[in-house]
């Protein structure tokens, strides 16, 4: 193949040089321009001058295996693998664009890759997004609530570092059986976000206590704190209350469903989305906004330090103080 036979052929991309022994051709069925495409790009789709999308024939390449985190082998075009900062797989595909292969939902995809691929691909991850979701918030609710209805009095309150703790394994059984993004962010993380950590948990404190002056005039939040605290001790009341909140939860919401989300939404999306199920987690109430405010920042948190490690710190001294200021 030569210049020659391709008189009006268009280059895809258009500023890159192509061998033209080794191009992939592709007609437009609306205006007829024939284009000559890179092979790496074979199987994607680019879209016309005349604003119609061509579909650049598929090719076969090789495949390089590689180890997602929960050990499930994937397989990529070995010349298409990117990852980024955080060991995500990137695409590099424009707007508009499909990707005809499939995304495996054990990879850990970068955010907004999903978008990209074709209807049954994006059905299975929306599957897998709310099956984790799903599961990960009966974890958290679900020992609490079965040691409500099995005791009773202070039976009930001695078994909460129980329920917390069988809440924490739960949430570790589930999220290594089925996320690949639960544990990526537990890797350390620059000194300037541990610093914004400790502030904003103080911030949030202060608006705390501003909004129950509002909602709880009589203090009967307080006093309930109070109790749980006379009757556990103060390390298992914040056992309870901090330490297994800010690991489990963070856990599961910063790592498990906002990998999944953002994925499967895109970034600001996937954010905005895990955010509001981490409130609505702590209850349908008159402190919902808050704690979606809450939960909203910790995931932008989590993403710009590519860590759980400061969202984990501010989860916890924001509810040590909440419970110690009682």
């Amino acid at each position: 193949m030569d210049d020659r036979d391709l008189p009006e052929a268009r280059r895809w991309p258009p500023h890159e040089e192509i061998d033209p022994g080794t191009a992939l051709t592709a007609r437009c069925e609306a205006c007829g321009i024939l284009w000559r495409i890179h092979p790496d790009l074979g199987g994607f789709r680019l879209r016309c001058e005349c604003g119609t999308y061509v579909q650049a024939p598929a090719v076969a390449r090789p495949a390089l295996p590689f180890e997602a985190f929960d050990d499930h082998a994937v397989e990529l075009p070995a010349p298409r693998l990117r990852r980024d900062g955080q060991g995500r797989i990137e695409l590099p595909v424009r707007r508009g664009e499909t990707v005809a292969r499939e995304l495996p939902v054990s990879a850990p995809m970068a955010p907004g890759t999903v978008q990209h691929a074709g209807v049954d691909t994006r059905r299975r991850w929306t599957d897998a997004a709310f099956l984790e979701l799903g599961l990960l918030m009966a974890a958290l609710v679900l020992p609490t609530v079965c040691a409500g209805f099995v005791l009773d009095g202070e039976a009930r309150t001695l078994a909460m570092p129980f329920a917390s703790l069988a809440s924490g394994v739960l949430v570790l059984v589930i999220a290594a059986a089925t996320s690949p993004f639960a544990f990526t962010g537990l890797r350390a993380a620059g000194t300037r976000f541990f610093v914004e950590a400790v502030l904003v948990a103080a911030v949030f404190f202060g608006l705390a206590t501003l909004w129950v002056s509002f909602l709880d005039a009589d203090g009967e939040s307080a006093a309930m704190l109070r109790g749980l605290r006379a009757t556990l001790g103060t390390g298992w009341f914040l056992f309870v209350l901090a330490f297994t909140p800010a690991v489990f939860e963070e856990i599961a919401f910063r790592g498990a469903v906002q990998g999944r989300f953002t994925a499967l939404l895109g970034r600001f999306p996937g954010l905005i989305a895990t955010g509001a199920a981490f409130g609505v987690c702590h209850g349908i109430t008159p402190a919902l906004p808050f704690h979606v405010g809450i939960g909203v920042y910790l995931c932008f948190l989590r993403e710009r330090s590519a860590s759980l490690l400061p969202g984990m710190l501010m989860h916890g001294l924001y509810n040590a103080a909440i419970g110690l200021a009682a």
